[in-house]
């Protein structure tokens, strides 16, 4: 399985597992208001993208590739990175149901998302799962992070952003592959996340 093909597979796998998961509104969480993260501006300029409804703000030196394996996923890079290094991805796929709670999909994907990784890259060691979660303007972010190590010993840190809206599963991926991008890569995904414009209802 090529490199996006595995990304859009896992997001496609979640989907389903998603789907058989409840998304009724937890009462709890209607007692437990947080508020907007802060979000600082960053230190480069940015251009606004748009993939299916969605706008995010990229760093406007990035550009955006094609994915070679025919992937419908929104894939940008720094220029000097290529097809081979470092990428902001960008997923949204169309589901039946609302908005979940952040209490259910946090359990949801903690149970589901080290399995379905294992499977999608079965010769490979993975690290320790990491897992937090922040309020945007629009609702909850879900974030993992871990690192996935090729038997050949390269490795690639992902750093998900699942923010939490209504009839779709969003997906921002950082892929780190230690290669030094700047800026980061996670904290341009981070920014991505946190600046989300989501389609009208």
């Amino acid at each position: 399985m090529k490199r996006f093909q595995k990304i859009l597979a896992l997001i496609l796998a979640l989907a389903a597992l998603l789907s058989f998961t409840s998304c009724e509104m937890d009462i709890s969480s209607l007692f437990q208001y947080r508020e907007p993260v802060q979000v600082e501006e960053p230190d480069y300029e940015t251009q606004k993208v748009s993939y299916k409804g969605f706008t995010v703000e990229l760093p406007a030196s990035w550009g955006r590739i094609d994915a070679a394996d025919g992937s419908d996923i929104l894939v940008y890079t720094p220029s000097e990175g290529g097809a081979g290094g470092s990428t902001f991805n960008l997923s949204a796929e169309p589901t039946d149901l609302g908005k979940y709670t952040l209490v259910k999909f946090s359990d949801a994907m903690r149970k589901s998302l080290p399995q379905q990784v294992a499977e999608i890259f079965p010769d490979a060691t993975l690290s320790e799962f990491k897992y937090s979660d922040f309020r945007a303007s629009y609702g909850d972010v879900f974030v993992a992070e871990y690192t996935v190590t090729q038997p050949d010993g390269s490795a690639t840190t992902y750093t998900q952003f699942y923010p939490l809206v209504d009839h779709y599963l969003v997906s921002i991926t950082a892929e780190d592959k230690g290669d030094g991008t700047s800026p980061a890569v996670a904290d341009v995904a981070r920014y991505a996340a946190s600046t989300l414009q989501v389609p009208q209802s």
